[in-house]
């Protein structure tokens, strides 16, 4: 079955040390060590008719929010 649309995207991320923290000696834990930040993306639109839009690139702050607001303004 054929769809209208397909969105392909790529995410580029930092990765940030965390501070750490002391394991527990009575339970199980998980460390959070490193913590991943968006900071560039890109994506293009391809319509079932082989129509494109884009490609679209982003490189900055809060780049995950920017993503999020560019695709929903591209599915209006």
């Amino acid at each position: 079955m054929k769809v209208l649309f397909v969105l392909y995207a790529d995410f580029a991320s930092v990765v940030r040390k965390l501070p750490g923290c002391e394991p527990s000696q009575d339970r199980s834990f998980t460390i959070k060590t490193e913590e991943h930040e968006a900071c560039w993306f890109a994506f293009i639109t391809i319509r079932s008719d082989n129509a494109r839009s884009g490609p679209c690139v982003y490189r900055g702050e809060d780049a995950a929010h920017v993503f999020l607001v560019d695709i929903l303004q591209e599915e209006r």
